[in-house]
Parts: structure tokens; sequence; C-alpha cells
């Protein structure tokens, strides 16, 4: 009888299937992001800027949707920098509401990716309103 020799090329390696997770990391895969998941705004902007124009700018690109060109001609020179944001944030907020009651599916998508970035910059200065934009869609 012949002794069997193996080479190095008829060595099977076994693939391990299963990889150890703690529960938060399989949990990751399963949930939904928060609206709030700081992740998302990693990009780095300056001081001064706020996540929402920075949105709005590329929205403006990408949408034309008659509410939406409407809400980001109007909102723009309101939000150009963060003090002007936080200062006229009733103001983009009922331009918001507005434009939401007028949109389409298009611009719609648009509004609600920008309601998310002014919750991130505002946070708690739109805490009194947060409910009934939440509500409005």
């Amino acid at each position: 009888m012949e002794s069997t020799v193996l080479d190095q090329d008829d060595v099977v390696h076994r693939v391990k299937r299963f990889k150890h997770q703690s529960y938060a990391e399989s949990l990751k895969d399963v949930h939904l992001p928060s609206a709030l998941d700081l992740t998302k705004f990693d990009n780095d902007i300056a001081d001064n800027e706020s996540h929402f124009y920075a949105s709005l700018q590329q929205w403006r690109q990408l949408n034309l949707s008659p509410s939406f060109i409407k809400f980001a001609n109007e909102a723009d020179p309101l939000s150009i920098s963060m003090p002007l944001l936080l200062h006229n944030w009733r103001n983009i907020v009922a331009l918001w509401i507005t434009a939401v009651d007028a949109a389409d599916d298009e611009g719609l998508h648009a509004l609600l990716d920008l309601l998310q970035k002014v919750a991130h910059d505002l946070r708690t200065t739109l805490s009194p309103v947060y409910a009934n934009l939440l509500a409005k869609p």
C-alpha cells in the first residue's frame, strides 16, 4: 500500500462561521440608526458653520422639487452661519412646516433630512416645537 503524503495545497483549512459579538454590536446590525447618532455628523465643518446649511447646499444641487426650491431660497439667507441659524430658528421651522404641507415625495425626502440636521445643530433649542415637527409629516 502506498502511504499518502499530504502536500500543503491538499490541506483543508477550516473557516470559522461564528464570530463572537457583544450584545451592543449585534444590536447595531438589527436596529435603525438614531436620528441624533453623532457618527453621521463627523464630517469636519468649522465652528461657525452648521450641518443644516451644508446639507441644504447639497440638496439644492440634487432636488428640483418646487416646494423644496421655495423653502431653500427662503431658508438659505437665514442659515448661512450657526449664529444666524440660532437667531432665525423659529422662522426656519415655520418655513419648513409650510414646505412639508406643500411637498411632494421628492421634496419631502430632502425636507425630512434637513429636519434631522437642524435637530442636530439646535438640539435643546428646538425642544419646544420638536414634538409638533415629528407629528407633522
